[in-house]
């Protein structure tokens, strides 16, 4: 869909996004949620592919929630695709670390992969839930505007221990 028709329904979802996501993080908090979830943390010479969401703050990796049956590499890999239309096998991504943490009254359990490519592969965004997607060097991305799981990456990477190759110490944020 293009042209003018197409610029209002990018605004109703936008709009339905905003509006949606402060009643289902009051509906968390007070049911208490639990979610599964897997993100994506897409790598090409020191760059960072990084998104914005159109309903919350912050710089955020692409990811999202497991669908009933699905594995965590096949999220991964999904939410990729369907995030920025970068489309990848399973095999080519790493787990940096499944953790559990709250955020917004939920529990969330989240597996954060790594891929690692030579070349940078084209990004487009639906201008709905993800109005933007770009390249970082990781010492660029501000801690302060980051999400969760991206701030955990990125203290991940950054971390003294991450040049050893050792495996990151999981925090309980």
């Amino acid at each position: 869909m293009s042209g003018l028709l197409g610029e209002w329904v990018d605004h109703f979802f936008r709009l339905a996004y905003r509006l949606g996501y402060p009643l289902a993080r009051r509906w968390w908090r007070w049911t208490g949620g639990r979610a599964q979830g897997a993100a994506v943390a897409l790598r090409v010479n020191g760059a960072l592919l990084v998104v914005r969401e159109s309903y919350r703050d912050g710089l955020g990796l692409p990811a999202g929630g497991r669908a009933a049956g699905e594995s965590a590499r096949e999220a991964a890999v999904r939410e990729l695709a369907e995030e920025v239309g970068v489309r990848l096998r399973v095999e080519q991504l790493t787990l940096v670390r499944e953790r559990t943490f709250r955020w917004h009254g939920r529990q969330i359990t989240d597996s954060l992969f790594e891929a690692v490519l030579d070349e940078r592969p084209a990004v487009a965004v639906d201008r709905r839930e993800i109005i933007w997607a770009g390249w970082m060097a990781l010492a660029d991305i501000p801690s302060s505007d980051a999400q969760p799981t991206l701030r955990f990456y990125l203290s991940e990477r950054r971390s003294p221990r991450a040049d050893r190759n050792e495996a990151p110490v999981l925090t309980g944020r």
